[in-house]
């Protein structure tokens, strides 16, 4: 990207996303409590987040994900990875209110479930009720077949054998101001992690786990919308699947 450019002020048709793939149509991030798989990220939305919100939500990752994609190895140069995603966000409004840079998670139990993580993770950033949700997300993902495409999706971008880099974004709205705490994950695992969801981390692992706060800047991103959408396109629905709560309607 060029250095040049301001927040609000981007050359989108600029930015390398790579091929654009094909896919079956995305159905939308479900009404109420639920989540959708972003490439190698699970949002997570509570029930306050309009619909345009969850949108721009789950297009804001996608877009950051591809670009950081395009310029680092997201497995094995984590490191040098999240600088361009995060930069990505910031460049299309999100503004970072907190951040936790990364440090190594210290188990309480050995093996480590990747859920506990996660949770453990945005426990400091998110209250009971949220955390709540993550977890009731993160299992329905968990439980979902391998080849469900929501999981296909989740497992082919968030990890790469011994190496993995995901995110989960946890979503709220509070009066038209829209609110993410982020939490950023990058692992190295002395053994294959044949499935994410459901990976248990040994002694031998790294762990290294950060969050953010960011809070969306509408007058910034309100004029991309549109460009941004345009953007990805079809990437859109080769790389988003919606998650329901288990137990609850799909309707």
């Amino acid at each position: 990207m060029n250095e040049s450019e301001r927040p609000g002020r981007v050359n989108l048709a600029a930015w390398d996303l790579g091929p654009e793939p094909g896919g079956a149509p995305t159905p939308p991030v479900p009404r109420g409590d639920g989540g959708a798989v972003d490439a190698g990220s699970l949002v997570v939305v509570t029930a306050a987040v309009s619909e345009e919100h969850r949108t721009d939500v789950v297009h804001s990752a996608l877009l950051a994900q591809l670009v950081a994609d395009r310029k680092h190895d997201r497995h094995r140069d984590a490191e040098a990875w999240y600088p361009v995603y995060g930069d990505t966000l910031e460049r299309i409004g999100w503004v970072v209110k907190e951040h936790s840079g990364f440090g190594v998670h210290r188990p309480r139990r050995i093996p480590c479930p990747v859920e506990t993580v996660v949770l453990e993770t945005l426990e400091p950033v998110s209250d009971e009720k949220s955390g709540e949700l993550v977890a009731a997300v993160w299992k329905s993902l968990a439980a979902l077949p391998d080849d469900d495409r929501a999981a296909v999706i989740f497992e082919e971008n968030g990890k790469a054998r011994t190496a993995g880099n995901f995110q989960v974004l946890l979503v709220d709205e509070t009066a038209g101001d829209v609110v993410v705490r982020l939490g950023r994950f990058r692992f190295r695992s002395d053994r294959d992690v044949p499935v994410l969801r459901k990976a248990k981390f040994s002694a031998r692992s790294t762990v290294q786990r950060g969050t953010q706060i960011l809070h969306l800047n509408e007058q910034v991103y309100a004029p991309l919308r549109d460009d941004i959408t345009a953007k990805l396109a079809s990437r859109v629905d080769a790389f988003v699947r919606p998650v329901h709560i288990q137990g609850e309607s799909c309707a």
